[in-house]
């Protein structure tokens, strides 16, 4: 029996039959029609087994991993499962694709519909860098960003990794052109028409996709990590059906219970969730040189006597806070958190045009006791609008992308007369790691053109490891230097990462996309003159970097910012910390209180709403089980709601260009 003929003659439509019925129809007009047929399920064919063997490959075929339920296995009838899931919505766009062509006219020939799909694998390629970077699927404002930033330099994409991209996509090209001649020649062959109706198959793929949204949607409420990878990386799937299903089968009543708590303690008089106020400054004043030294993606479990000696020695002589956040797991939510002793829900996101935003009352302080301050750093002023929060720095910034030029340039800055401070960022620790050929002590490590857009990192995990091991030895070796260059008789130095760096802890490579503790983690160190050595085991964030700075210098007038001095024996430890969103503002934050942890969703402003209980380990606690846990964080949480929202944006100045040139 001739299989193929019966495949692709069943996929003749109804209407063709009622063209035949009306007038006689070429034997050339029906191969190009079949031509069309057949090319779309060949593509369809392509898509599936590009989506399944390179894209979704980790989620489908590595869920023995230990990244992925602990090291257990699927049953082989989840991964046939998790396998139709991920290619019947594509089956389905291909259906409701070859239904609008039907519809056209003049009907687009074979060519033009392999042009389309070229531009569908095209957009599914960028789509998936996109995600690889930020976790999230490419909308209106990421294009934007995109069409408005410096690739290789805003987002560290090594261009190696651009080239390995427009490589696939001429191998995409190559690859329907086989398939446009492949679909010729069966056409050729197999172009009699079967009675069909076609309205009836587009019915049977809708619904077996609606059926597949419900056991998605399933999988989804019992928090299965396979299905929630396979929904959330898919570009084609009907991800807003998926999460509809899901909050029909979740069942939400403790976390309803744990928002009702947080509405009634709102009703409390604003003075008992409010944390007492900065402990009394320190005698002085002082007039210390201050560094603010922050690295980029600083994981605190990497950091060891064999990796970095210098940093270990050195923090022997230091202020250590042991559970310290960031203000984000993003540079510009780090950074700016830490300079304004606050959560992020001032910054506005990206303007465009640019905007210039009131700059930080700590460094209004400074300024107003005489320092100089200056940005000394890898670029950092163009990088999501940072610029525009620093316009009350005293002098233009000094920005490079060789972090060994700053050593001199920060030496010089502190050596001026007059009290000074310097922001520094060292970028060596971000993807893809980069670091010179003498610091290779760990060894496999990924070559200097892995492709870190590749959806087969968990292939690479101990190779890549290894080269982040590499870029912290280099890092201790700047340190050395810069330090030894540095009276540090005279300045304070604060060594801080800007946010922290997920290594496969969860499965996942970097940061920007998630919430949890290796993303938000990072250590800090505060060398001070004349102050001993100390370890502060609460929880500390970005935010109280900036009033302990004020205790240690003697000014009692500290700005009503968020954070709190470690000085302070009556403060609350707490963490607030925002989730990268893209070019816009915040919206979902972490609140970290001892032994609690809670997500919550909106800005600052408005009223906050619960979505997920945690503890320091990211696992799921149940408010039911100990409301009273959770009084202390709901506190916290509604001190957090009751911040500001951001000030209106003014004109944008000219001093912070230095990006651009």
């Amino acid at each position: 029996m001739d299989w193929g003929g019966i495949v692709f003659a069943s996929f003749n439509d109804y209407s063709m039959r009622q063209d035949n019925r009306r007038t006689p129809t070429s034997t050339a007009r029906t191969k190009a029609q079949s031509h069309v047929v057949i090319l779309i399920i060949l593509a369809t064919g392509y898509l599936c087994g590009f989506m399944v063997f390179r894209w979704l490959r980790g989620p489908l075929s590595k869920a023995f991993d230990p990244f992925f339920k602990g090291g257990g296995a699927v049953s082989p009838s989840e991964g046939f499962a998790l396998m139709v899931s991920a290619c019947l919505p594509l089956v389905l766009w291909a259906v409701l694709f070859y239904a609008l062509w039907r519809t056209i006219p003049w009907r687009a020939p074979a060519i033009l519909v392999a042009g389309v799909v070229w531009l569908a694998l095209v957009f599914i390629e960028g789509d998936l860098a996109w995600y690889t970077l930020s976790h999230q699927h490419a909308g209106l404002t990421d294009v934007l960003l995109l069409a408005t930033s410096d690739i290789i330099g805003d987002w560290s994409v090594d261009p190696h990794s651009v080239f390995t991209l427009l490589l696939r996509m001429g191998k995409h090209a190559a690859a329907l052109i086989i398939l446009w001649i492949v679909a010729w020649a069966l056409a050729r062959k197999y172009h009699p028409r079967v009675p069909g109706s076609f309205a009836t198959l587009v019915l049977v793929v809708f619904l077996l996709a609606i059926v597949d949204s419900v056991f998605v949607g399933y999988a989804l409420s019992e928090d299965n990590r396979e299905w929630r990878v396979i929904s959330n990386q898919n570009p084609v799937r009907l991800r807003t059906a998926d999460r509809m299903f899901e909050r029909l089968f979740r069942s939400d009543e403790d976390l309803d219970r744990a928002n009702a708590a947080l509405t009634a303690l709102r009703r409390v008089p604003t003075t008992a969730v409010e944390t007492p106020s900065s402990a009394t400054a320190t005698e002085g004043p002082h007039k210390y040189d201050v560094l603010l030294l922050m690295v980029e993606s600083l994981n605190p479990w990497y950091i060891d006597s064999t990796t970095m000696p210098f940093w270990t020695a050195l923090s022997a002589r230091t202020s250590r806070w042991q559970q310290h956040y960031s203000t984000g797991n993003a540079t510009e939510y780090g950074v700016l958190g830490l300079l304004f002793g606050s959560p992020v829900s001032f910054y506005r996101g990206n303007q465009y045009p640019p905007t210039t935003q009131p700059g930080s009352p700590y460094i209004d302080r400074f300024v107003d006791h005489g320092y100089d301050t200056r940005v000394v750093s890898w670029e950092l002023s163009c990088y999501a609008d940072v610029g525009a929060y620093l316009q009350n720095f005293t002098r233009s910034p000094y920005e490079t992308r060789d972090d060994w030029a700053l050593i001199p340039i920060i030496a010089e800055e502190l050596g001026r007369p007059g009290p000074q401070l310097v922001l520094s960022l060292y970028n060596g620790p971000h993807i893809p790691y980069r670091h010179q050929p003498q610091y290779t002590a760990f060894d496999p490590e990924v070559p200097d053109s892995f492709d870190f857009l590749s959806s087969g990192l968990s292939d690479h995990v101990e190779e890549i490891r290894n080269r982040y091991r590499n870029t912290l030895r280099e890092l201790d070796d700047w340190l050395a230097t810069l330090l030894a260059a540095v009276d540090l008789s005279r300045t304070i130095v604060v060594i801080a990462g800007d946010h922290g760096e997920e290594l496969f802890e969860q499965g996942r490579l970097g940061h920007i996309f998630a919430l949890e503790e290796a993303q938000t983690r990072t250590p800090l160190l505060i060398h001070a003159p004349e102050i001993d050595p100390t370890t502060i085991e609460s929880i500390t964030s970005h935010a109280d970097v900036m009033p302990t700075l004020m205790d240690l210098l003697g000014w009692p007038d500290v700005p009503g910012t968020w954070g709190t001095s470690v000085l302070d024996t009556s403060r609350f430890p707490a963490a607030i910390v925002a989730r990268k969103r893209s070019i816009r503002p915040p919206n979902t934050w972490v609140v970290v209180t001892p032994g609690a942890k809670s997500k919550v969703l909106g800005s600052s402003g408005d009223e906050l709403q619960l979505s997920k209980l945690l503890d320091h380990h990211d696992r799921d606690l149940s408010f039911g089980d100990d409301p009273a846990r959770w009084q202390d964080n709901f506190a916290q949480v509604l001190r957090f709601e009751r911040l500001p929202p951001p000030a209106k944006p003014g004109k944008f100045g000219k001093r912070w260009s230095t990006c651009d040139k």
